[in-house]
């Protein structure tokens, strides 16, 4: 069971912050963060972690860049993914069948809330990814 986040009479961007006045939080230290099951209402961006997240690529592409929509908590970095699933066939330019499991390479992007996925071959398809700003133990 989650919380309740709601803004009544405006829009909110987030409902977490960190004071940064004396010093930021090292999202490379994070373990253990739990941010779920929660409901948002009147916040443009909810935020989740794990994270899930659908990314589909039209085009036949070997190196696939999945963007977490700055939706990790505290504008988190992407650590690790728990899980990569298909969603309906991966296929070839050619429409071949493709069953091969990418690499992953977590932390890419200016923000280093990217997730690289890097198929043997230029696929297309959609992948669902579970993604975490921290750590779990």
């Amino acid at each position: 069971m989650g919380n309740v986040f709601k803004s009544l009479y405006s829009q909110i961007d987030r409902v977490e912050r960190v004071d940064t006045t004396f010093a930021d939080l090292d999202a490379s230290k994070m373990r253990n963060v739990r941010f779920e099951g929660n409901t948002f209402n009147g916040v443009k961006t909810p935020t989740a972690n794990p994270l899930s997240v659908s990314h589909s690529q039209n085009t036949a592409a070997a190196r696939w860049v999945v963007a977490t929509g700055g939706a990790l908590p505290f504008d988190g970095r992407s650590i690790k993914v728990e899980a990569v699933v298909a969603e309906g066939a991966i296929q070839t330019a050619g429409g071949v069948r493709n069953t091969d499991l990418p690499s992953i390479t977590t932390g890419q992007g200016s923000a280093r809330n990217q997730v690289i996925l890097d198929f043997s071959q230029p696929v297309r398809g959609t992948m669902a990814l579970r993604v975490r700003m921290d750590q779990p133990e």
